[in-house]
């Protein structure tokens, strides 16, 4: 099972280091990019379609549905906004 989530968290890498990248920003800077972060997030990239793939093919393979599929990731535990 853990194959299957390192061949689907391949995909989120470009989206990681720029959602990580944001979040380390001071509130200021962070206030000044959020726009290009929300148009970012909305985007449906290559990134999304192979990753959304990915998943649906592993809630196959486990005979799960794709919202049981996750990710394990830390993010910061307090972040100021």
């Amino acid at each position: 099972m853990s194959y299957i989530f390192r061949i689907v968290w391949n995909f989120f890498i470009p989206w990681k280091a720029t959602f990580s990248k944001f979040l380390k920003m001071k509130p200021e800077k962070r206030l000044a990019n959020i726009n290009i972060m929300a148009k970012r997030l909305g985007e449906l990239d290559y990134n999304y379609i192979g990753a959304k793939e990915a998943v649906q093919n592993a809630a196959r393979e486990l005979n799960a549905h794709e919202s049981k599929i996750r990710f394990k990731e830390k993010y910061p535990e307090d972040f100021e906004w």
